[in-house]
């Protein structure tokens, strides 16, 4: 959802930036309905993303109970992307803010530059630090890190980085989960091997799956085929894509 969030957010500043290309006008209630606009798909990629870590966090207990190494180093690899990341404390600062106090949208520019051979267009949401510093109720630790003096912060940088973040914690959960999925699917062969020698006359691929049962020893609501989802997720887990390595330093040309 994250990333399918993320996704919408940079179609639609893209979008915006091809109606400058064709010379299409925005009036100032078209302007201040795109600032809105940008404002919700930035607030709904932060705040999925905090529903991810808050997920990740969860989830982590609940697979690695016998395992604080690896709890630990989903943990360690959260912090650390905070700590040394100005990006991560911006996303997540303005994710609070967007919560619990105004958009975190404060305008856009979008101008043209003329390189005499080409014109170029391009669409820039931005925060102003210092709009921050007069509203009061942005966190100071991370508005100690942000410009003086007028300057404002380009939110499609921070967004990418913020993201590719996100990716890496992504990476090391992928790497610990690993061998819990692997572990599984050895119990699944050892039942079908224990299958496979109490009836050996039935032959045949079979799917393995679990129901519920009574006090009656007897089967009892729908089969959930527990093999087929877990292949899905070990397909999941398997694959690097999207990967969101260096997507900090991706630009879009066209």
């Amino acid at each position: 959802m994250t990333i399918q969030n993320y996704f919408e957010f940079e179609s639609s500043v893209v979008q915006e930036a091809v109606r400058d290309l064709i010379g299409i006008s925005r009036g100032d209630e078209a302007s201040a309905s795109l600032r809105r606009m940008l404002s919700r798909r930035l607030s709904n990629v932060l705040s999925s993303a905090r529903l991810y870590l808050e997920t990740l966090s969860d989830h982590s207990k609940g697979i690695f109970n016998a395992n604080p190494t690896s709890i630990a180093k989903i943990n360690d690899e959260v912090r650390s992307q905070y700590d040394r990341s100005p990006h991560y404390r911006l996303a997540e600062a303005l994710r609070n803010y967007a919560q619990h106090a105004a958009l975190p949208v404060h305008g856009l520019f979008g101008p043209s530059s003329d390189e005499k051979i080409r014109l170029s267009f391009a669409t820039e949401p931005f925060v102003d630090p210092d709009e921050l510093r007069e509203d009061g109720r942005f966190k100071k630790s991370v508005l100690n890190e942000l410009p003086v003096d007028g300057d404002v912060v380009k939110l499609k940088p921070v967004l990418r980085s913020y993201i590719e973040s996100l990716g890496s914690i992504q990476t090391v959960f992928r790497a610990e989960s690993h061998p819990v999925l692997t572990a599984a699917f050895e119990v699944f062969d050892a039942a079908r091997d224990r299958y496979g020698e109490a009836f050996p006359h039935e032959g045949g691929y079979f799917s393995l799956g679990a129901a519920p049962m009574n006090d009656q020893e007897g089967f009892e609501g729908e089969v959930v085929y527990i093999e087929a989802e877990m292949q899905r997720l070990l397909n999941y887990f398997k694959s690097s894509k999207p990967s969101m390595k260096r997507l900090g330093d991706r630009r879009i040309e066209f």
